[in-house]
């Protein structure tokens, strides 16, 4: 049997109002961590069906929905299992285009497809990527101190966040209590992005900050990259500054905050002033996300909005910016 691994949207959406872009982010799909014992995988980076796939397996994100239904018509849903954020957060919206819908993460994928049709939940566990199915050179980041010619990766060494923010749908997929993976997991991890000649690493733990064994997991990075950068939390490092030298001598270049709707106070943002300088003041430069929402909100109210953004990029004084601009995902 041929199994095809997708990701919808595809990973080959790299449009900006109807263009193509050099500046998208491209890294390593989720769907890579899924490997049925039996059967040859192969990775369809342009979701274009093939005549000698007998089975897909879809990832499916909400802006990816439509793109989705259309492979779906094309192919007939009896040839397709999907899983992802948007099945998990509205399966039954699926099943006119899928045969078996996966709810949460998915380590017991020969279960699922042995199993019957309809809503299956999946099991958690940490699985290996499947880094061989894609062309890593081709994977990039928009991201200070990444050039041309490097070559980037991701990896995750735990799963959760313990926040609660109204825009974000992580909870909902990952829960709130965090799961760490191994030591030697994630040691194996960075030996498989090191023999693929990786140079930036993204440690993309929704909550690396909060991680409950990092200054173990850090270290085991130390000398690996020319550019490393995780999720950060300023509340936490304005909290424990003590975290920030582990991250420093381990080789950290940088953490990601998310200022988000800066009209809106968030628990993870307590304190963020301290947070940024701490970052600082252990030689650690840190990006700042931000939420465009104007939704609901009067002319003045948007302007101000944007004032006090413009006056926090003043004061905190990030290396980049990132704009989000908010859509009501499932499960937020």
């Amino acid at each position: 049997m041929k199994i095809g691994l997708l990701t919808f949207p595809r990973l080959t959406n790299t449009f900006s109002a109807g263009r193509p872009t050099l500046l998208a982010q491209k890294l390593e799909p989720s769907v890579l961590y899924l490997s049925p014992s039996n059967g040859e995988l192969v990775f369809l980076e342009d979701n274009i069906p093939r005549s000698d796939i007998d089975l897909y397996l879809c990832s499916v994100y909400t802006r990816g929905f439509n793109e989705f239904i259309n492979f779906s018509q094309q192919i007939g849903k009896e040839k397709i299992i999907a899983g992802g954020y948007h099945p998990t957060a509205m399966p039954e919206e699926m099943l006119p285009y899928a045969d078996k819908v996966v709810t949460g993460y998915c380590d017991n994928i020969d279960e699922i497809i042995a199993g019957p049709s309809g809503i299956q939940k999946g099991s958690f566990g940490f699985t290996r990527m499947r880094r061989d199915l894609i062309d890593m050179s081709t994977m990039k980041q928009v991201y200070p101190d990444i050039y041309p010619g490097d070559i980037s990766g991701s990896m995750v060494s735990s799963v959760g966040c313990p926040y609660d923010c109204d825009f974000c749908s992580t909870p909902f997929m990952s829960g709130r209590k965090i799961k760490t993976a191994t030591l030697d997991y994630v040691a194996q991890e960075i030996e498989d992005l090191v023999s693929r000649n990786v140079s930036t690493v993204f440690i993309r733990d929704e909550s690396f900050a909060t991680h409950p064994m990092m200054q173990e997991v850090a270290p085991l990075f130390k000398d690996k990259f020319k550019v490393l950068y995780s999720f950060g939390t300023s509340g936490v490092f304005a909290k424990r500054p003590e975290l920030l030298p582990v991250l420093k001598e381990s080789g950290w270049h940088s953490l990601n905050l998310g200022l988000e709707d800066v009209g809106v106070k968030y628990r993870k943002n307590i304190n963020i002033k301290m947070g940024v300088q701490n970052i600082h003041k252990n030689g650690l430069h840190h990006v700042m996300s931000f939420i465009v929402n104007d939704d609901g909100k009067t002319l003045d109210e948007a302007r101000a909005n944007y004032q006090a953004l413009y006056e926090a990029f003043i004061d905190l004084k990030p290396l980049q910016t990132c704009a989000n601009f908010l859509m009501p995902f499932p499960g937020t």
